[in-house]
């Protein structure tokens, strides 16, 4: 299955068909596999047109080229012409070969458990074949995007690709103010749907990264050539003892990508990073609001009411206690952040003989921003496992 979503995924992003090697080994191979070679054939019908037919195409297998032929020849095209992008990879399981053990409907059941492959076929041919780039940094480094999916996911990006100002006859966005890593986080992201938090040894590459930048920022000279690899400032900030990313680094870079979605206007963006905050605390995780520094890094960016704000001020009611390892430095958050956490904590108070668990627990979308009903019921739909797995863990915490 795997391989099918690769060969879609990577032929619709360049828009181009199966190379000639991968073609004459589908069809040199005796007893060929005739599914893999209609798909092949289909493929070539749907794409080829008169501006792009290879210039050795003798050199392709002669039964493929016939059958192409044939196809454009007989003006009724394969299946997968008739299929639009979408349905295509919904229906990819017509070019699949299934024992009578396993009928099309459970080998299609089983193609949907793949999500993330799903997912990241999907996102990339439901675009159009209109290209942008975002220049991102004081280092201008220049990043290739569908328009199309990136204005889907952001109002900012919508307004600049599409409204009437130079950005949207240029296909060029400048965001000078903003960083490389955060915006190669989102287009992972924006492609993906996973938010793919780097390992120890990326953390520490970038680290070095940020600050070569910095340096040639305070000198007024940009650094363009990117070779270093960090070798000379080896630094071992971004790891533990086990050589995993510390997890006070990682909560600092999701509060930082927060804080981009929200100047971005990415709000699925910001639901994410929220429900990764929350399963990391269940998963035995620091406390992210434990920092003066990341929640005073979050209230000076962003709104007070903001869904990250709400979060960090029930995570620190939920977890402060007299243990707590900040007890000494209270003075250093924000005083509104302080106020609201005293007031959720003497709400709670007031609840006599009820434990109290996080909201989180009990309804995820509480901390997202939905844009329509039908919007939060599929969210709700989708966190179904999660919300029936956090029932049992407070039912456990309210008998001890």
């Amino acid at each position: 299955m795997s391989t099918w979503l690769n060969c879609i995924s990577l032929n619709e992003r360049f828009r181009c068909t199966s190379s000639g090697v991968a073609v004459e080994l589908a069809f040199a191979t005796p007893g060929f596999n005739p599914k893999l070679c209609s798909f092949l054939v289909g493929e070539a019908v749907r794409r080829l047109n008169g501006g792009n037919v290879p210039r050795h195409l003798v050199d392709y297998p002669a039964e493929y080229v016939q059958k192409i032929l044939q196809k454009k020849l007989s003006k009724t095209g394969s299946d997968i012409e008739k299929l639009s992008a979408l349905q295509w990879e919904r229906h990819i399981c017509s070019w699949h070969f299934n024992a009578d053990s396993q009928p099309l409907g459970d080998c299609m059941n089983a193609c949907y458990l793949q999500e993330e492959g799903y997912n990241t076929v999907r996102r990339i041919i439901e675009c159009d074949d209109s290209i942008g780039t975002v220049v991102v940094g004081f280092e201008e480094v220049s990043f290739t995007v569908h328009r199309d999916l990136i204005c889907r996911h952001s109002q900012y990006f919508k307004g600049a690709f599409e409204g009437g100002f130079s950005e949207a006859t240029d296909g060029v966005v400048v965001l000078k103010q903003e960083s490389v890593k955060d915006f190669a986080l989102f287009a992972a992201w924006l492609y993906t749907g996973n938010i793919e938090l780097p390992d120890a040894d990326e953390l520490t590459w970038y680290s070095h990264y940020e600050r070569k930048v910095q340096r040639a920022t305070e000198a007024g000279m940009a650094q363009r050539d990117g070779d270093s690899d960090g070798s000379d400032e080896a630094s071992e900030d971004c790891k533990t003892t086990d050589d995993q990313p510390d997890q006070s680094v990682i909560q600092s870079l999701l509060i930082d990508l927060f804080i981009f979605a929200d100047r971005r206007g990415v709000s699925g963006l910001r639901n994410d990073i929220i429900d990764l905050l929350a399963i990391q605390r269940e998963s035995g995780w620091s406390l992210v609001s434990g920092s003066a520094e990341r929640v005073g890094a979050a209230y000076s960016s962003l709104p007070s009411n903001s869904m990250l704000c709400r979060y960090l001020i029930e995570e620190a009611a939920y977890g402060w206690d007299f243990g707590f390892g900040a007890m000494d430095s209270l003075q250093e958050f924000p005083p509104e952040f302080m106020a609201a956490v005293m007031k959720c904590m003497l709400l709670f108070s007031k609840r006599k003989g009820i434990k109290f668990a996080p909201d989180w627990r009990d309804d995820m979308c509480i901390f997202h921003d939905h844009d329509s009903d039908a919007e939060r019921e599929r969210c709700e739909a989708a966190h179904l496992a999660w919300q029936a797995e956090m029932d049992g863990r407070s039912a456990l915490e309210a008998k001890e």
